[in-house]
């Protein structure tokens, strides 16, 4: 597993577990135009420190330590803040924000009228409430570095390629012999009065071209209005002091998708079918003059062949309740085709197989027949990229009638509806080297035909005169467990800290099995296959998670977080051995005990829609 695989995989699941902010009810989306791309709501800022002090989850993290752990990352930060001017006034700033913050905070992008001169087909909007003056905010903002009037300079190249008076190609090789040209760039404040309000914004002039506005701020009747376009920040201001006919709040879209959501402290809305359009429009622009390629693909055909034109929308929304958190997401469409068409979900037979053994930090289940999902990807690059579906084919029938090996036969329709995933972090791993934290990840696909497999990789590892120089073999209760070999060189020490990253691959019951990490994992799914002793759904915390779902979901997921941050403890103390700079203190790592949670969901298939639910709950003592 390569560490910065790792270590993203695991500040992602630490942002999403930390970083809950709890808010209550909306109101801006009624002042935003009908052509919104998206938005990010958060509903009550003034809620927020109230409901989250007491939440359990809170007092388990306090109780973890965590920040006695990341002390000496912590404090050399705030040193070199201190040290810093930029980073001073930005502290300021956030301190002065979480005051001034009382109510709302909406971010949008939407589609920048046609008039907006120097504007791309999209721009920036904010909504704040907040309890600041127009005069503080001034000053946060000029704290920021925002706002304020400047001179600078730019590449007469670098700016004809933003603004599209070029598109680059040759135009970005130079002659040596010539100086490149640099354009003046003078940007300053201009302010105006409008329905009674103060419009800040910035105006930016490069070279010799007319000024172009880039847009600004006005306070509203307690809310901070931002707009990167004056005529949008216009239209806010009439919406927001008059209201507005046909805003992105009466759309079929949003009203659709707004009722599943219930009442969420915040939410994130994507609009598939405007972004998507637009996004057409610009493969057209870009690709209009462009000449054929070496394989034939025609970039227009290959984007309409993806079918982003029946996607809908896509959201996710979270809600902090008194003893858990709850999450909600669906991703809607009008047809199945294009990338939709490799969705062939099934409900699922059983939520947790038998053979998830105890102890697995996270699983998930799901059921989709993968045999047609590779029919519908061949047919999706038929339609996309017609002259490659030809080659693949040829090098296919080739493989089979030269080598005798027959992918299609033995791999790509001999995979079955199964797809389970399972994992091991931190001190359920039972990793043999300490040295180096590894999570122990194995994937297992259900076969139609077992012995079909067998007999492809028979052949294929036969005709590979050096095959046992590639994979180290051995048995494990009469199953041949083959791991690649680590092919770099770095001597003996470093073969040996990565002998348990290379991937390793079985097949046995039906099943095809690669995992990443130390096969102990796989060992204990073998055992549980054969006696069944000890699966992970005695667990009473799988039990609990386990009544929460309703019949016939296509998808089941658990994971211990407490694993999960334990492993992430293990990483970022590597790595801070190994970086000759202490950002933690190895002896205060958390004990996975002090924040014993676990995150469980599901997806159903609905008419046209994938939906989600999740939850995050504290296991029962």
């Amino acid at each position: 597993m390569k560490l910065a695989s790792s270590l993203r995989s695991a500040g992602t699941m630490l942002f999403a577990t930390l970083a809950l902010t709890p808010f209550v009810d909306a109101r801006h989306e009624k002042n935003l135009p009908a052509e919104t791309y998206g938005i990010v709501q958060v509903l009550d800022v003034a809620d927020l420190q109230k409901r989250w002090d007491k939440h359990p989850l809170k007092a388990d993290i306090e109780k973890a330590k965590l920040e006695e752990f990341f002390a000496p990352g912590i404090q050399k930060m705030e040193k070199e803040m201190s040290e810093d001017k930029k980073s001073k006034e930005a502290k300021k700033v956030l301190e002065s924000l979480k005051k001034h913050l009382n109510g709302e905070v909406l971010f949008a992008v939407v589609k920048t009228p046609k008039t907006e001169k120097g504007h791309a087909p999209y721009d920036y909007v904010w909504f704040v409430d907040t309890s600041a003056d127009e005069k503080t905010i001034g000053e946060m903002l000029e704290d920021c570095g925002l706002l304020q009037d400047e001179k600078g300079e730019v590449s007469e190249t670098a700016y004809n390629i933003s603004t599209g008076k070029s598109k680059g190609g040759d135009e970005m090789i130079e002659d040596e012999e010539e100086e490149e040209k640099v354009l003046e760039v003078i940007t300053k404040k201009i302010s105006e009065k409008y329905k009674g309000v103060t419009l800040h914004s910035r105006e930016v002039a490069v070279g010799k071209d007319d000024p172009v506005n880039l847009g600004g701020w006005a306070l509203v009747d307690k809310t901070f209005v931002y707009a990167s376009a004056p005529n949008v920040l216009k239209e806010l201001i009439d919406a927001v002091q008059g209201g507005r006919k046909d805003s992105f709040a009466d759309t079929a879209i949003w009203k659709r998708n707004r009722g599943d959501m219930g009442k969420p402290d915040s939410l994130v809305f994507l609009n598939c079918g405007l972004t998507a359009s637009t996004l057409r429009e610009f493969v057209v622009e870009q690709t209009k003059d462009a000449p054929p390629n070496m394989f034939g693909v025609n970039y227009l055909q290959a984007y309409d062949a993806l079918g982003l034109d029946v996607w809908d929308a896509m959201w996710i929304s979270k809600t902090l309740e008194s003893e858990q958190v709850s999450f909600k997401s669906a991703f809607s469409y009008s047809e199945k085709k294009g990338l939709l068409s490799l969705m062939t979900y099934k409900p699922l037979d059983t939520l947790v197989p038998a053979y998830i053994p105890a102890g697995a930090s996270t699983f998930s289940v799901s059921r989709m027949d993968m045999s047609e999902a590779w029919a519908n990807l061949e047919a999706l690059l038929a339609k996309a990229a017609p002259a490659l579906k030809p080659m693949l084919d040829m090098q296919i029938n080739n493989l089979k009638t030269q080598q005798g090996i027959d992918l299609r036969d033995g791999l790509l329709q001999n995979f079955g509806e199964e797809l389970v995933v399972i994992g091991e972090f931190g001190s359920n791993s039972g990793q043999s080297n300490k040295e180096i934290p590894v999570g122990n990840m194995l994937y297992v696909i259900g076969l139609k035909d077992q012995a079909k497999m067998e007999a492809l990789l028979a052949t294929a590892l036969g005709k590979i005169p050096s095959s046992e120089s590639l994979f180290d073999e051995r048995e494990f209760m009469g199953v041949k467990i083959r791991r690649f070999k680590n092919q770099q060189a770095g001597g003996e020490e470093m073969a040996e800290s990565m002998a348990n990253s290379m991937p390793y691959f079985a097949v046995h019951n039906g099943r095809f099995f690669f995992g990443q990490g130390e096969s102990k994992i796989l060992e204990k799914v073998v055992a549980e296959m054969k006696d069944g002793r000890n699966p992970v759904s005695k667990d009473v915390s799988v039990q609990q998670a386990m009544k929460l779902v309703p019949k016939n979901v296509v998808s089941f997921s658990y994971t211990d977080v407490a694993s999960y941050l334990d492993y992430i403890s293990e990483l970022v103390s590597y790595v801070s051995k190994n970086e000759g700079e202490k950002i933690v203190d190895p002896s205060k790592k958390p004990s996975p005990d002090d924040i014993p949670w676990v995150m469980s969901g599901y997806s159903e298939e609905r008419a046209n829609e994938i939906s989600s639910q999740g939850v995050l709950f504290r296991k029962k003592k």
